[in-house]
């Protein structure tokens, strides 16, 4: 349900824009979704990124802002309906990684084995703090969720809230 109300509103929010703002410009504005993308990682889920991932995105946001301080069809409303809109994609794409990952972190009371070959994980040396504490973080593998799966469960919901 998650998924498919940020997918909606991806929708509805990108098509208000449309409303106020030419196509080339809501396109230009939505090349800053990577950034979003990379803050919200960040920010909710603590994933680290390279230098070179962080300093790519200056340009890509320096091209937004320069754009949207040039733009002669410029209009509060439509960019602010687009701004959103990438908020929401990049929570999508952020929430839909988290359902694709194959692996998710659990708390385990075993002997800080890893699941997967005997050895601890990084996470588990990371909680161990050396004092031999019984609970520990073990990476456990899940089911991947497919693209057909992934279809399946947002379409509905979507079709549910995309009905006039």
């Amino acid at each position: 349900i998650i998924f498919a109300l940020l997918f909606s509103g991806n929708i509805i929010l990108g098509n208000i824009a449309l409303r106020f703002i030419p196509v080339s410009f809501m396109q230009t504005v939505k090349s800053s979704v990577p950034f979003f993308v990379t803050l919200f990682s960040y920010l909710l889920f603590r994933v680290r990124y390279t230098q070179q991932t962080i300093l790519s995105l200056f340009p890509v946001v320096l091209g937004v802002v320069m754009a949207s301080m040039n733009e002669l069809s410029f209009d509060l409303r439509g960019f602010a309906a687009v701004v959103t809109a990438c908020f929401v994609q990049a929570l999508q794409v952020v929430y839909a990684s988290r359902l694709l990952s194959d692996s998710v972190n659990v708390s385990s009371s075993s002997g800080g084995a890893s699941a997967s070959n005997g050895k601890p994980t990084h996470d588990e040396e990371a909680h161990d703090h050396g004092h031999g504490e019984d609970k520990k973080e073990t990476k456990v593998s899940t089911e991947k969720l497919d693209v057909f799966n992934t279809v399946i469960l947002v379409a509905p919901p979507a079709i549910i809230f995309l009905t006039p």
